[in-house]
This record gives structure tokens, sequence and C-alpha cells, in this order.
């Protein structure tokens, strides 16, 4: 009974405006009453707030008292509660059931939910799939396959059909990416790609394309539905389809291409989506594009998803500049790995990354300074060594602080992979003329990562012009002691978290001079 107490948050908004003795009456439940029975009865004519409170508890509640009779009963109330939420329009409690469905498929008898991950970028969504799998090895699930693929599929498959509207697209997907690794037989999977081709139309709404785009993300990384069961449904749907853009032609001019995996047959759709007319749904689309971009083969990066790319890079639309900006190290990187980068496209990407790091929006150059490492080691320090000095100069004179202190935190990584001889020539004079910086937790970034910089700087040079330089980082370090307000104890911390690591390269002269003063000092300021 515990399950249906409200919150104070939803009693009151039970209680919101005048109330009518009918809504009184709703109000009373008898408190004898069984669990399931109460949750049937206030599914169907409870408030709302006692709407949702019952449907966020309801996968625990069945788990108390799990039986085929009562599952029956529950979604038969859920399934009553998404009508009337459908005809109210009311985003709360259609929101909240695909919740609740999403979490009856997903939880294990023992309470726990395990969700099974939709798509992000490869490293991430590697990881979660692991993690996944190693909680579903020892999980037993409430609800059988069989119970998922017979009694909640076909009602999820019934309300994510009918969804026009983009509020919901997000939240129905995750539903729909619960029942794939739940479901038992390729007849029932291939209904998942069905709908998720059907929602992709022209003629329907941002919404459906919306979920289009999530669904076929989802299917091409999990690689449970086979070569065949794509074949069938998509090149049946491409014959009914309006004509594709000529990028996405490519892939259906040739029944070959299917040879080369089923994450090959859903590229033209995803091609497709990034020409759509909502904002939303492209810039999903893209996404989803660049985060399977190590699924597709190399043929089809190569031939159709790098010249699609490229021609955004020259050209970024507005809307796409931001989740560009956030994305590009990853990018770029994958296609260094994967060794897809050709001159043409190393100057296309060079030429837009330049451009990305002088936008007017702070947030888009902040990601661009934190992506500055994978920038340089997807180009090559030798491609890329050149651009340096004025990007440095734009990133570490930048007027937004953050912007300042994201590039200065990644010196070293660059360092490191400059190399010795060019980290002396770009990043040299950079890192002394940090120490001028108007913000002393600028400064304070840097000294944290001067144990890593530091001996690659300094690698290969005579005794006197690493003395020199030593000397005006530790002269630098001591004035920064001097402008630290008194009670930043967390950047007093990294200071000498950092200096315990200098006797690897400074001199004794050095360290009696200039490190043991400033440590007796603090020693002395905490008596």
């Amino acid at each position: 009974m515990d399950d249906f107490f409200f919150s104070e948050k939803e009693a009151e908004g039970c209680f919101d405006g005048d109330m009518s003795p009918s809504d009184l009456e709703k109000l009373e439940v008898e408190e004898d009453m069984p669990e399931i029975p109460r949750a049937d009865l206030l599914l169907r004519t409870g408030l709302k707030q006692q709407k949702l409170s019952v449907l966020v508890s309801l996968p625990k509640v069945l788990a108390a008292t799990n039986s085929k009779e009562n599952l029956v009963t529950i979604l038969d109330a859920i399934k009553h509660v998404w009508k009337k939420g459908e005809a109210e329009n009311d985003v709360d409690i259609i929101n909240e059931v695909f919740t609740c469905l999403q979490n009856l498929a997903s939880i294990t008898c023992d309470g726990k939910i395990i969700t099974y991950p939709m798509t992000s970028l490869f490293e991430e969504f590697d990881a979660m799939m692991r993690q996944y799998h190693e909680e579903k090895v020892t999980a037993v699930f409430l609800l059988t396959d069989d119970q998922v693929t017979k009694q909640l599929l076909p009602l999820v498959l019934e309300f994510v059909h009918e969804l026009q509207v983009k509020d919901h697209a997000e939240v129905a997907s995750h539903c729909v990416a619960a029942m794939i690794p739940r479901l038992s037989g390729s007849l029932k999977k291939t209904q998942i790609i069905r709908i998720g081709i059907e929602k992709g139309d022209v003629s329907q709404g941002a919404g459906s394309r919306l979920i289009c785009c999530l669904i076929l993300g989802v299917l091409t990384a999990s690689t449970l539905l086979s070569e065949q069961d794509i074949d069938g449904l998509f090149f049946q749907k491409v014959r009914q389809h309006p004509p594709f853009p000529p990028s996405s032609r490519l892939m259906t001019d040739n029944d070959n291409d299917v040879d080369d995996g089923a994450v090959s047959a859903l590229l033209p759709e995803l091609l497709e989506l990034l020409q759509d007319e909502e904002e939303q749904v492209k810039v999903m689309a893209f996404q989803t594009l660049l985060s399977l971009y190590d699924y597709f083969p190399p043929r089809d990066r190569r031939d159709v998803i790098l010249p699609v790319v490229a021609e955004i890079l020259e050209h970024p639309p507005s809307y796409l500049i931001s989740p560009l900006a956030r994305l590009f190290g990853r990018l770029a990187f994958k296609l260094f790995t994967l060794g897809d980068f050709t001159s043409d496209h190393i100057a296309t990407f060079q030429a837009c990354y330049t451009t990305l790091s002088r936008s007017d929006c702070p947030d888009v150059r902040l990601d661009c300074a934190r992506n500055l490492p994978a920038v340089v080691q997807a180009f090559g320090p030798a491609q890329y060594s050149p651009h340096l000095d004025d990007l440095l100069q734009a990133f570490t004179q930048d007027t937004s602080e953050p912007i300042r202190r994201s590039v200065v935190s990644g010196l070293h990584e660059v360092a490191a992979l400059l190399g010795p001889q060019r980290a002396q020539r770009y990043l040299k004079a950079t890192s002394l003329a940090v120490f001028k910086d108007e913000s002393p937790t600028v400064q304070g970034h840097l000294i944290a990562c001067l144990p890593s910089f530091v001996p690659t700087i300094c690698t290969g040079v005579d005794d006197d012009t690493k003395n020199t330089y030593i000397d005006a980082m530790l002269k630098a370090i001591l004035h920064h002691h001097t402008i630290l307000a008194a009670g930043r104890w967390r950047e007093q911390m990294a200071v000498l978290d950092a200096l315990r690591h200098f006797p690897t390269f400074v001199s004794s002269t050095q360290l009696f001079e200039r490190v043991c003063p400033l440590l007796f000092e603090l020693m002395n300021a905490v008596r």
C-alpha cells in the first residue's frame, strides 16, 4: 500500500483549484483493497496525479503480486489510461505510460530495473551494452520473453503507431528499445523495423520521423536483426517510398549492397532523415549517423557517408553547429583510426574546425577547446602544427574563462602528441603566457598539468635552457600563490599535488630556493 501514498508535491497537485464532490469521492479508496484491484481502480477512475503515481509504482507492485491474471488486469487498465490520455492530449500521462511499459519489460523479480541502452557515441554505447549484458546474465526477469513478445509488444506497437507529436518521440523510442532484447522469434523482431521504417515516411509528422531515427539507431547498433529480416522489409519499403535524395540512391542501385551487412540497408533511411523538414529530426539523424559510423562497412563510409559529412562541414547549417562542435573530436579521431582520411577530407575538416573555434557562441568555442587534443591526434602533428599558433592564441585569450580553463587543461596532452621539438616551438611561450592570465583558476589548471607537461617541453634541450624555463615556471607558481585568495584550499591542494612531482625534473637548488619556501609558508598557514 505504501507505493500509492502521495508525496507532498503530488498531494498539492490533487487539490489545485476547486474540487467537485465527484473528485473528492475519487480520493476515497478502501484501505484494505488488494494492490492490483486498487491500481486498476485508480488507473480507471482516479485523478491525474493518482494515475501518474500508480504508473510509477506499477512495475514494483506487479513484482510483489505477479500472476498471469494480474498482468492482464494491469495491461487492460494501462490501455484505458492511454486512450483517455491520447484523447485529452495529456503529455504527462502518455509519457508515463511508455515509461511504465518500458520498466515492465526491464524489471527483475527482485524489483531491479535493467535498462537496455539507447545509441550514443560508440565508446559510451559499447560500455553501456557490456554493463547491460553483465547484469542480464544473473537477472531473472519478472515477465518471460514470451509474455513480453505476446502481451507487451502488441500494446507498445499499437501506441507508437498512432504517435505524431515530437514530445513523445524519445520516451516512445526508449520503450521500443526495451522490448528488443526480450523478444522471442525473428517474426516479432521484424515488427520493430517495420514500424521504424513506416514512421519515417515523409507523409508522417515530425514526431513520427524522430521515432524512426531513434529506432533505426537502436536496431543498427543492437545487431539483433538478421540481414534477411531487414532485406525484405527495407527494399519492399523502397519500392513504395517517394524517391530518395541522390546520396541515398547510391545505396539502392545495386542489390549487392545488402551483402555488406544489415546496417547498409538502414543507411539510406538515415540519410533521408538528414533532409527532413524538421530541424530536431535532422539533428537526431546526424548524431545517430556519427555515433554509428564505426558499424558501417568501409565502402559505405567512403562512398556514401563521407561525401555527405564533408558537404555538411563545408557549409554547416545553424542547427548542426552545436552538435558538430561537440562531436568533432570523436568524429575526426574515428576517421583517423579507421584510415578514412584523405587529403581533401583533412582540408575540409581543418577549415570547419577553425571556423567553429571562432564562433560567436561561447558554448561552441568551449566544445572546440575540449576537442583540441583529439583534433591534433587525428590530423597529426606534422599536418596540424602550422595552425596551432593562431588557434592557441585565440583560445588562451578568449573572453570566456571556461574556454581558457579547458584549453589549458589539455596542453599536456597536446604536448605529448606534438613531441618535444614541436612542443617547445608551439607550447613553451603559450604556457608562460598563461601565467599572466587574470584568473588564478586558469593558472591553477596549468600548474596541475605541469608534471606531465614540463618533461615533454624539456626533453632534448641543454641544461641552461631547461633551468631557465623551469625557473620561470617556479616564479610564476609563487606569484600564483600570492594572488590566490585565502580559503581557496581546493586550488591550494591542486598546487601541492603538482609540486610533489617536481623533484623528478627540478634541480636541488631550485627545490631549495623556490619550492621549499612555498611549502613552509603553506605549513605555517595550517597552524
